[in-house]
């Protein structure tokens, strides 16, 4: 051994990460929120033209989000309407006493002789802000945002997949509370913010090396 290596116990190097991660666990919670909420269609109701009569109905409008970003807007950038931003709101909480484990399932599923281990679990809350210029798309925005976090009855809360760079780690998000925020400076500029607080339930893991065990069977003596 030399200046640096690792020491583990008994000498066995099985432990020793397979991979660098491009990715941490963090990042990878904030761009399967973005994946997801890139492919959502929100819907403003079609209502009949102002002053008619006729009980025709225009159609409703369907709308995608334009641009969703990782950062909280630069003051020197336009904003694209609608569009979203996605930072952390606290600091992440752990598992505490977690033991860390090997995920038998991944066994040579990302590599050869390699295992993903959870080494804790984290749960990670995210400011998410939805802005536009018009009443109509933000109330839209958080109609439809109640339905995409709760799709189903038996559970709150949506399972997404994760980015491949994380193993495609199933990652669990729930919407917290919604705030809509009007304040002079914003009614100034027209500008309509929808301040989101979701949760992302997210394992720790790393990639490592595994070596197949070769066991021997001992015979039984015959009493």
């Amino acid at each position: 051994m030399t200046l640096g290596d690792p020491i583990l116990k008994d000498g066995l190097q099985a432990g020793v990460l397979a991979s660098t991660l491009s990715l941490d666990h963090r990042n990878a919670a904030s761009i399967a929120i973005a994946a997801y909420l890139s492919k959502a269609v929100f819907v403003i109701a079609g209502e009949a033209p102002e002053g008619s009569e006729e009980l025709s109905i225009a159609p409703d409008k369907g709308f995608q989000l334009k641009k969703i970003t990782h950062v909280w807007p630069s003051g020197k950038e336009e904003i694209e309407y609608p569009s979203a931003s996605i930072i952390e709101a606290a600091k992440p909480k752990y598992t505490e006493d977690f033991v860390p484990q090997a995920l038998d399932e991944t066994w040579n599923a990302h590599g050869q002789d390699t295992v993903l281990w959870k080494i804790k679990e984290a749960e990670l809350q995210f400011q998410i802000d939805f802005w536009t210029n018009t009443d109509p798309v933000r109330e839209a925005m958080a109609a439809h945002l109640e339905h995409l976090f709760n799709p189903e009855e038996v559970r709150r809360g949506v399972i997404l997949e994760g980015p491949k760079e994380y193993f495609c780690c199933p990652i669990r998000v729930t919407l917290e509370d919604t705030l809509r925020i009007d304040n002079s400076e914003s009614t100034l500029t027209r500008e309509r913010r929808l301040k989101t607080t979701m949760v992302a339930d997210i394992p720790v893991l790393q990639l490592r090396r595994a070596v197949a065990l070769d066991p021997q069977l001992t015979p039984t003596e015959e009493l």
